[in-house]
C-alpha cells in the first residue's frame, strides 16, 4: 500500500498510534494547531466552515458549538473519514 499523503493514515498500525496519541491532552493538535486555527477563524458565529484535510473532524464539533452556521470536513484518508462520520464525532 502506498503510504504517502492521506493514505498514510489508512495503515492500521499508523492509525492506531495516531488515535492513541490524539487522546492525550497535550498533543500538538491541541496545544499548537487548534489555538492558531481558532484564532484565525474567530469569531465563528454564522460562518460556513470548510476544513480541507479535516482528519477526524474533532474541531468541527467545537466550531458548531461556538455557533458556526455549518461545518464541512473533507478528508482523503478512508480511516479518518470513517472516524469523522461516527455518531460520537458528529
Amino acid at each position: 500500500m502506498d503510504q504517502s499523503g492521506s493514505n498514510f493514515y489508512d495503515d492500521e498500525a499508523v492509525f492506531a498510534t495516531y488515535r492513541q496519541h490524539r487522546h492525550c491532552p497535550d498533543t500538538p493538535n491541541e496545544t499548537l494547531e487548534k489555538p492558531v486555527i481558532l484564532e484565525l477563524v474567530a469569531p465563528v458565529v454564522h460562518k460556513r466552515i470548510l476544513d480541507l484535510g479535516c482528519g477526524d473532524a474533532a474541531i468541527g464539533k467545537e466550531f458548531l458549538q461556538q455557533g458556526a452556521a455549518s461545518y464541512t470536513g473533507v478528508e482523503g484518508s478512508q480511516r479518518m473519514a470513517e472516524t469523522a462520520s461516527r455518531p460520537e464525532f458528529a
